[in-house]
C-alpha cells in the first residue's frame, strides 16, 4: 500500500506540489533549529532499496582507511534486513529520523536522490553523487513533456556528480541542469572492482556452484516506465523472454536474470525454467558481472559498466522502434554492438558470434568509458578534503 501511495503522489501533480511546497517548507524552518555536525556523513543507494553500488565502495573505504571519528549513518527503507550494517547507523527513510540525520550530516552521498522530491538541503551540506549509470535512454530534461522531472528535482543543488567518460558530461550538464565545474571526471567507484578480474571470477564461480563447462549469461533489461499497471507499478516481461531463449541455447548455458530496480512485477507466465535464475534481489551486481561469462541487455547502463571487463556484449532489441519512439536514446546502439530483434538472432548471435561481440566491446569502452580503476580513492579523498573545508 505504501509503495502504490508513493506513486501517487509521484505521478499526480496537484497532490505532488502540495507535498513538495508544504514539506519542504517545514524542513526548511526545522533546519534552522538542527545543527549541522561535521563528521556525520549520510549514505543512501538507489533511495534506501540496498547497501550497494558506489555508496557501499566509498563508506567501505571511509571505514577502513578514513579518520576514526567518522559518524556515517544509513538510510533503508527496510532497515531490520540489512545485517551488514549495525543498527547504530541506520535509519528509515522517511521518517521524521531520518530527515533530522539529513539535516545535520554534513556530507550526503547517494548514487540517485536524497531529498526524497523535496527541497531541504542546507547550504552548508556536501552533496555528492555518485549516479548509477551512463546514459542511453535519454533522461531529465531531454524527454519532451516529462512530467516527471522539472524544476523539483534536486540535481542544480549537487556538489559533486562523478562520471566515467567525456560523452556523459554534455548529457548530464544538460539533461540535469548540472553545472560543469561540478562534474567529477574520476569513473563509478563501484566499477573500480572491475578491474580484478581473474580471482574474483573464479572464487564466484564456486560460491555460485557454477561448473567450467557452464556459459553464464547475464541478462539485465532496462524498465519501461510507460508498461504498468492500473496501480501504476512498473511491469516486465523479461522472464518469459528468457524462456524462449533458453530453449535455444545448448544445456549447458544458465541465464542469471535481473530486472531493474524500478520494476514492481515480473510476468512469469505458465512456464519456469530451472536454466534461469532471478538474481534481481542480488545486492551486488559487479559479482553478477564478474560470474558471468557474458551480457544480454537492451538500452541498460550496465553495458557500459560490463564493458570493462571486455568480455561479449549482445544487445536484444527486441522493441526497438517502439522504445525510441517512446523514450528516445542518445545514439543507436545496435550501430555499436552486436545487435538482434529476436530471440532467433540473439541465439545465433551468442552461439557463433563471441570473439566478433568482444571486439566490438573494446572499440565501445574507448569510446564510452574513459575514467576507472581509482574513482574509490579520489570520491574519499574530495570528501573527506570538504569535511576539513
Amino acid at each position: 500500500m505504501k509503495a502504490v501511495i508513493k506513486k501517487i503522489v509521484k505521478y499526480n501533480p496537484f497532490i505532488y506540489a502540495v507535498y513538495y511546497y508544504l514539506c519542504s517548507f517545514l524542513l526548511k524552518i526545522l533546519g534552522y533549529f538542527v545543527r549541522t555536525h561535521s563528521d556525520t556523513i549520510l549514505f543512501m543507494s538507489f533511495g534506501g532499496r540496498s547497501f550497494s553500488d558506489s555508496p557501499k565502495e566509498i563508506y567501505n573505504y571511509l571505514e577502513s582507511r578514513g579518520p576514526n571519528d567518522l559518524q556515517m549513518i544509513w538510510a533503508f527503507e527496510r532497515p531490520e534486513e540489512v545485517e551488514s550494517v549495525d543498527d547504530s547507523h541506520k535509519v528509515k527513510v522517511d521518517t521524521l529520523k531520518f530527515f533530522l540525520v539529513a539535516l545535520r550530516a554534513k556530507v550526503w552521498v547517494t548514487n540517485s536522490s536524497i531529498e526524497r522530491g523535496l527541497k531541504f538541503k542546507k547550504r552548508n551540506t556536501i552533496y555528492f553523487n555518485t549516479w548509477h549509470g551512463t546514459p542511453l535512454k535519454k533522461m531529465g530534461l531531454d524527454i519532451k513533456n516529462n512530467q516527471s522531472f522539472s524544476s523539483r528535482a534536486d540535481f542544480n543543488r549537487i556538489d559533486k556528480f562523478t562520471v566515467q567518460s567525456d560523452y556523459e558530461c554534455d548529457i548530464f550538464s544538460r539533461a540535469f541542469g548540472i553545472d560543469s565545474s561540478k562534474i567529477f571526471k574520476v569513473g563509478l567507484p563501484r566499477n573500480d572492482d572491475l578491474t580484478h578480474q581473474v580471482q574474483r571470477r573464479e572464487d564466484l564461480r564456486r560460491k555460485f556452484g557454477f561448473t567450467d563447462s557452464d556459459q553464464i549469461i547475464l541478462y539485465t533489461p532496462t524498465f519501461r516506465e510507460f508498461e504498468h499497471n492500473s496501480l501504476h507499478q512498473i511491469t516486465s516481461n523479461s522472464y518469459m523472454l528468457m524462456i524462449e531463449l533458453v530453449k535455444k541455447l545448448p544445456a549447458n548455458y544458465k541465464i542469471l536474470s535481473r530486472s531493474h530496480y524500478e520494476v514492481d512485477v515480473i510476468k512469469h507466465g505458465d512456464e519456469i525454467s530451472d536454466r534461469i535464475i532471478d538474481v534481481s534481489r542480488y545486492p551486488d551486481l559487479n559479482e553478477l558481472m564478474h560470474v558471468s561469462d557474458m551480457l544480454v541487455s537492451d538500452y541498460s547502463s550496465v553495458i557500459f559498466d560490463y564493458s570493462i571487463t571486455e568480455k561479449p556484449i549482445f544487445i536484444f532489441s527486441f522493441d526497438f522502434e517502439d522504445y525510441q519512439k517512446m523514450r528516445g536514446m542518445y545514439f543507436n546502439i545496435e550501430d555499436n554492438l552486436l545487435s538482434s530483434r529476436t530471440t532467433d538472432g540473439l541465439s545465433q548471435n551468442i552461439l557463433n558470434s563471441q570473439e566478433s561481440a568482444i571486439q566490438h566491446v573494446k572499440k565501445f569502452k574507448k569510446q564510452y568509458v574513459n575514467f576507472f580503476g581509482t574513482a574509490t580513492k579520489q570520491s574519499c579523498q574530495y570528501i573527506l578534503k570538504a569535511m576539513q573545508d
